[in-house]
């Protein structure tokens, strides 16, 4: 329970800080900080400096270099990349698609009855992100560009 008001009163300080115009990094910095503080019930103080330590530098379990090296499946590798490339372009595909056909306006159309103005901007990726698939961001990126721009937002 102590977790979950910490990621709250984490993401509420972030916002507040960006707000006020800090640093967006140092916000984030400071609410890991914050989340990190309401987690020591999970994990000991020690263990904060050694995880910091392993997440810099790769830490391979102390196995030596060469049975890590021919344990490696060079054939799964290829062929997850392969289908991993074929998914993202399938992806695409669909996203433009939909964006030629205008099944995108009429889902910002539908988003839009639901939500404030301006809603659709920040829901959208959100409901993308939680599907169980490679690519939230590609085929939520034509979505956004739409709404986008409609509120004059550049795109760098």
């Amino acid at each position: 329970m102590l977790n979950l008001i910490g990621v709250i009163v984490a993401f509420a300080i972030v916002i507040y800080l960006i707000r006020r115009k800090f640093n967006f990094g140092l916000s984030l910095i400071v609410g890991s900080i914050i989340l990190g503080l309401f987690s020591l019930q999970e994990i000991e103080f020690s263990e904060i400096p050694k995880a910091f330590i392993e997440a810099i530098f790769y830490h391979f379990e102390d196995q030596p270099l060469e049975s890590i090296i021919t344990s490696f499946d060079y054939q799964n590798l290829f062929s997850d990349t392969i289908e991993l490339a074929l998914l993202m372009t399938f992806i695409f595909m669909l996203a433009k698609m939909m964006q030629e056909t205008g099944a995108i306006k009429k889902l910002i159309d539908s988003l839009r009855t639901i939500f404030s103005k301006g809603g659709a901007l920040g829901i959208v990726p959100a409901i993308y992100g939680l599907m169980p698939v490679p690519g939230g961001a590609l085929f939520s990126a034509p979505t956004i560009d739409e709404e986008g721009n409609k509120f004059n937002i550049s795109k760098v």
